[in-house]
């Protein structure tokens, strides 16, 4: 249905973890997993399938897709793929240290553990 956009909105994460395209439409990883999406007609789903080096492929995760979804929903099937990939493939958020408000000194206030 939406497959070229559900794709544009995984490249980004692709590229930042070294996943890349295959002619077949499948992705490979660094570490030559691979991971392909497929739309079911007959479920109205997207099916993640992933395999490990040589393996078969197992459906990993589904997402209910029908005809009453439009092209800005297909950004709520990216970023379930994009967690479930990331627990699959033992990927942690980055997260900035600006984000934390640290405890200060203000008012005389002596904070220790």
């Amino acid at each position: 249905m939406f497959y070229d956009s559900l794709i544009k909105f995984l490249n980004p994460f692709f590229s930042e973890n070294e996943i890349t395209g295959n002619a077949d439409g499948s992705f490979v990883t660094k570490n030559n997993q691979v991971i392909r999406i497929k739309y079911n007609e007959q479920t109205k789903c997207y099916d993640l399938y992933f395999a490990e080096d040589g393996g078969e492929e197992a459906l990993v995760t589904s997402y209910l897709f029908d005809s009453t979804q439009t092209e800005k929903d297909v950004e709520s099937v990216a970023i379930d793929f994009m967690d479930t990939l990331r627990k699959k493939l033992s990927i942690t958020k980055k997260r900035s240290a600006d984000a934390v408000a640290l405890p200060s000194a203000q008012n005389g206030e002596n904070i220790d553990l």
